[in-house]
């Protein structure tokens, strides 16, 4: 769990607790009311896990397969497109 996800926790908490009003948590979260409201919502359905950004671990859908990736690496370092720069190659 990230800083900022363990912040996020112990605000909603303290929340739950009742130590603070949601005006407060959504104030020191720098949030809105309605997505504090989101998010206590979260920690009383799934504790902790509630917080965790629910992508992590996951690969992003516009990424590149691992084959695709090292055809373009042995293409760059070709002597084909050796003073080609980076813009260039990308595009």
């Amino acid at each position: 769990m990230s800083k900022k996800e363990l912040k996020r926790y112990k605000v909603i908490r303290q929340w739950i607790e009742g130590y603070i009003t949601g005006k407060q948590a959504a104030e020191l979260l720098s949030l809105s009311l309605r997505q504090v409201y989101r998010l206590k919502k979260r920690v009383l359905e799934e504790d902790e896990n509630g917080v965790i950004h629910k992508n992590r671990g996951r690969k992003p859908a516009h990424a590149l397969s691992e084959d695709i990736r090292q055809k373009i690496l042995n293409l760059r370092q070709s002597e084909t497109y050796r003073h080609c720069n980076d813009v260039h190659f990308s595009e």
